[in-house]
């Protein structure tokens, strides 16, 4: 299988870091960190170099991101600074298959609507 995607190369003098992303979903899935004995003996064409990665969301690899605005009415027991209490509400009342982001630092996250206190926030979902 052949998928398009982007790769990043940061070479520095204590470690060399490669991220593969695929272009379609935009996940980094792959990260890799060399030492620079294990960069050299890579870039010497030495076969099968050791090394360890990282790999992140592969089931969503070759899917397409997608996401959109979700608002709701926050509960008055809720205090500010509690925001995995607000990603878990706003996971309960997305649709099925959406997942908050669970950044609620945004400007206007929070506002007023009709004397309530309401949260804004991203849910995001591969498909």
């Amino acid at each position: 299988m052949f998928l398009d995607g982007k790769i990043t190369l940061l070479i520095d003098r204590d470690r060399t870091m490669i991220r593969i992303e695929d272009a379609k979903s935009g996940i980094t899935f792959i990260e890799v960190i060399l030492t620079p004995e294990q960069t050299i003996s890579a870039l010497s064409r030495m076969g099968n170099t050791p090394c360890q990665f990282e790999l992140h969301q592969s089931q969503d690899i070759g899917k397409t991101y997608q996401w959109k605005e979700l608002e709701f009415e926050i509960p008055d027991s809720w205090t500010h600074g509690h925001d995995k209490e607000l990603e878990e509400l706003a996971n309960t009342i997305a649709e099925p298959g959406w997942k908050c982001d669970g950044y609620f630092q945004r400007h206007n996250t929070f506002f007023q609507r009709d004397k309530k206190w309401y949260a804004r926030c991203n849910i995001q979902r591969w498909v």
